[in-house]
């Protein structure tokens, strides 16, 4: 079986993990996989000029059983097997946004079967139109020998960082409106000097709301260290130094940082979206997205019951473990196999 992937993220974007894992995976199963990742920004043109550019590999992609494509990345491909992968489905009124989701929905369309990483995106394209037949919903892993609990690389880290004394909070994800790491600093500003001194918020991503992010936790007196991009050993130790993760995103597919970080033994604060309730499930709080008041005061929970916080962080690290690539892997080979007629 020879499978071509098709995707146009960046190192820093969730679909880029999900990418070079799943491929990674296929091919200890002994399948001949090939990655094609246009290089041009995601902003703006990127993914027009990168649909572009993937269209023209199609006499090239014969050589392949299936193409499985990202988003709209195979949109313009001609290939009797097309596999989509739809991560989330994004509602905008901006021109870029209408024009990109009508090449999406061209693709699925186009596609001979849908993977979603969850049910919620399941049921954004049920909303669509789209039959429940051409749907497969596939959970994604966790890599836990990489993603681990590691007392000397906390010790490290939070050394490194002059973070010995400090209750620490970490969000992952690129720092734009929809992964809303504002309302975290919002939430924060509302608690007491005392509470607020003893806290600090490790932020992995950059993107356009990264100023206004800096700005707003200056004013509020917050304590806020901002990484761009790492590797995945840096973000692991990231997880490490933190006491918990917040994941405050009003969107998303799977949710991938979340499994990272309880992989890493965290409990998880999150909006409720995606399939949270089925990744968590009592690892940590999942509250109504936008309501600060509950945020700040399960934050403030977990800052004075430390108890509790390392009870949750061993339910999250045991709960990741149902979550791992290779079974995610073989998914994806059954559903290889029923497009092909296996």
């Amino acid at each position: 079986m020879r499978i071509a992937i098709i995707c146009y993220a960046a190192k820093q974007y969730g679909v880029f993990n999900y990418v070079t894992c799943l491929a990674s995976e296929l091919r200890k199963l002994g399948i001949h996989v090939e990655v094609f990742r246009a290089r041009f920004p995601m902003e703006k043109i990127g993914p027009f000029v990168n649909m572009i550019k993937s269209s023209l590999m199609s006499p090239y992609l014969k050589n392949f059983d299936i193409v499985h494509s990202n988003e709209a990345a195979g949109a313009l491909i001609m290939h009797d097997n097309l596999i989509e992968t739809c991560h989330h489905v994004i509602d905008s009124k901006s021109v870029s946004y209408l024009l990109f989701n009508g090449l999406q929905h061209f693709a699925y369309r186009r596609a001979k079967l849908i993977i979603v990483p969850s049910y919620f995106t399941r049921k954004r394209l049920l909303e669509y139109g789209y039959h429940p037949s051409h749907i497969r919903v596939i959970h994604l892993g966790v890599d836990t020998n990489l993603f681990k609990p590691d007392s000397s690389l906390r010790k490290k880290i939070r050394s490194s960082l002059n973070l010995e004394d400090k209750f620490v909070i970490i969000n992952v994800g690129q720092l734009i409106e929809r992964k809303n790491q504002a309302h975290l600093i919002e939430a924060i500003s509302t608690l007491d000097e005392e509470c607020r001194k003893k806290i600090a918020i490790i932020l992995v991503g950059s993107g356009p709301e990264k100023n206004r992010i800096q700005v707003l936790a200056r004013k509020n007196g917050i304590n806020l260290l901002n990484f761009e991009y790492v590797s995945k050993r840096l973000l692991a130790g990231l997880y490490n130094a933190a006491d918990v993760y917040v994941h405050v995103s009003t969107l998303e597919g799977f949710g991938l940082t979340i499994l990272e970080a309880m992989a890493c033994g965290l409990p998880v604060i999150c909006y409720r979206t995606a399939d949270f309730e089925r990744v968590v499930n009592g690892a940590g709080f999942i509250i109504d997205q936008g309501n600060l008041m509950t945020l700040k005061e399960k934050v403030e929970y977990l800052l004075h019951y430390d108890k509790m916080r390392r009870k949750l962080a061993t339910l999250a690290r045991e709960r990741s473990k149902l979550f791992d690539w290779r079974t995610t892997a073989l998914r994806h080979v059954e559903v290889y196999k029923e497009v092909l007629n296996l």
